[in-house]
């Protein structure tokens, strides 16, 4: 019963994390508290998420090695728990059998003409990018600044990202659960942490968006939506240098484009119009982007353990289109059954700040990181 209170409250647990770190974040108590109390947060979000692998390990629910069956992959895709209308019934029967989480989300109900909406979907019509330094997600990195035009910001650094990306409703044809519409949100955390200066937080960015994506078949996706990025910098730096914010908050529509043109291979390309910006003085509302990326998720360790690299351009119209380059490769370890990958990944990174706040200053850096894709 414990596991299950928990599963069914693992989202609400998570943001819960995310909202009391970022709460706490504002009170000064010490040098390095914002980046302890970050820690904590993504430790004890972390520990939310992972949670059910061990309930399902227990269960017996994690698949063999080895390509899914056709059968799994329209099970995880839509769940077995069936919500037929006019009457919403549910199938208690094989509610038993599911676990808190599938029981919680996922769930499939029939409408008119064929068509079925499935509540808080498994997985994405349209893929994350990988590489893209602004992307959501769970992770914690070592960085090495090689050079760096941010005023007296160490070259050792930590990166700290908390957030997803996740899938509110699915619309599909009976019988094709991977193909149709897809409503998703995403929110995120991405700072960034001074080791030369007691793990002062040298600045943090929040992002959040909005986005519809139409997959009509396996290799082709297109999404559309509203993506929010306001900047700030961090209180120490702020106090040590006398750095004041100059209010980097851009608001974008954009539209993306992605081609997997093999079972490994994927590109993709992205173009930005930001409709409201805060400091229209240095501040341009263009943006592209594009990227390739290779995964082969069963190259090791007889099916279980694969490798991944990707690579991410983009560029801004308030850099006179200077190009932002983001290079990564490692280790992934593909959840199935749980719709996420665990990667240990070594990124190079050449462009402009990460930090919105400090845009106009361009760094170069490699890291190594641990990843969690929800």
């Amino acid at each position: 019963m414990r596991h299950r209170i928990l599963q069914n409250s693992l989202f609400c647990k998570s943001c819960s994390c995310i909202i009391l770190t970022l709460s706490n974040w504002s009170d000064k108590s010490g040098l390095n508290h914002s980046f302890l109390t970050f820690l904590t947060g993504f430790v004890l979000c972390f520990l939310c998420l992972a949670a059910p692998i061990l309930t399902e390990s227990q269960a017996g629910m994690i698949e063999p090695p080895g390509t899914p069956s056709q059968e799994s992959l329209a099970i995880s895709a839509t769940n077995t728990v069936e919500v037929t209308a006019p009457n919403l019934h549910h199938n208690e029967s094989e509610m038993q059998e599911d676990t808190g989480l599938r029981g919680a989300w996922n769930q499939t109900i029939a409408l008119k003409k064929g068509w079925n909406m499935v509540l808080g979907p498994a997985g994405d019509f349209y893929p994350k990018y990988i590489a893209d330094p602004r992307r959501p997600t769970f992770s914690i990195a070592t960085m090495y600044f090689s050079e760096t035009e941010i005023d007296a910001a160490g070259r050792p650094r930590v990166g700290l990202r908390m957030g997803t990306r996740f899938g509110l409703l699915r619309f599909h044809k009976d019988g094709d659960p991977e193909h149709g519409f897809q409503l998703d949100l995403g929110a995120g955390f991405l700072g960034q942490f001074d080791m030369a200066n007691s793990l002062d937080n040298i600045g943090w960015d929040g992002v959040y968006s909005l986005g519809i994506a139409w997959a009509p078949r396996d290799s082709f996706a297109i999404r559309v939506g509203s993506f929010h990025d306001s900047s700030h910098v961090g209180d120490e730096y702020a106090e040590r240098t006398g750095r004041r914010r100059i209010s980097y908050t851009r608001e974008e529509a954009l539209l993306g484009l992605s081609w997997a043109f093999t079972k490994k291979y994927r590109a993709y390309a992205e173009g930005a119009y930001a409709y409201t910006l805060r400091n229209r003085e240095l501040m341009e509302p263009v943006r592209v982007q594009c990227g390739l990326e290779y995964m082969s998720p069963e190259s090791f360790w007889k099916g279980r353990l694969g490798w991944y690299a990707a690579a991410d351009v983009s560029s801004y119209e308030e850099n006179d289109w200077d190009t932002n380059t983001t290079i990564q490769a490692g280790l992934l370890y593909p959840l199935r059954n749980l719709s996420r990958t665990w990667r240990l990944g070594i990124e190079y990174y050449d462009g402009r700040s990460h930090i919105g706040e400090f845009f106009q200053k361009r760094e170069e850096y490699i890291s190594i990181g641990f990843y969690v894709d929800l």
